[in-house]
């Protein structure tokens, strides 16, 4: 997968590590990889609505090294989902358009992907 869009390591202190590195969490891109593979073409749409329901924790991390949780309510309006041949890409909505999120990468909670689509679940549509 290329990794060029926005992941860089940065300095971080030993209570925080970078989040490449915290079992914790999981890149978004590798959370939709493991929904596809278990529930199919509702991947996307299961994806945006338990992050807009909040029932999926996520945070970002700046190429800067600067993390932030992302609000549910942000899946809602502001950011879009959007699956490309060689990963998922997260868009930005704007009055009149839709632009790519520069400088930032998305990650998932791993304990909560792993709540609410358990190992060994499936679902096809």
């Amino acid at each position: 997968m290329d990794r060029s869009h926005g992941h860089a390591k940065a300095d971080h202190t030993p209570e925080q590590p970078p989040l490449d590195d915290d079992p914790r969490w999981l890149p978004i891109e590798a959370a939709y990889q493991r929904l596809t593979e278990r529930t199919t073409s509702l991947a996307l749409v299961d994806l945006t609505d338990a992050l807009a329901q909040g029932r999926l924790r996520c945070s970002i991390i700046s190429t800067a090294g600067e993390r932030k949780p992302v609000a549910a309510k942000a899946w809602l309006y502001q950011l879009v989902l959007c699956p490309e041949k060689d990963g998922l890409r997260v868009l930005r909505r704007h009055p009149d358009i839709v632009s790519p999120v520069r400088g930032w990468t998305f990650y998932v909670s791993r304990a909560d992907f792993e709540t609410v689509w358990p190992p060994g679940s499936a679902r096809h549509g």
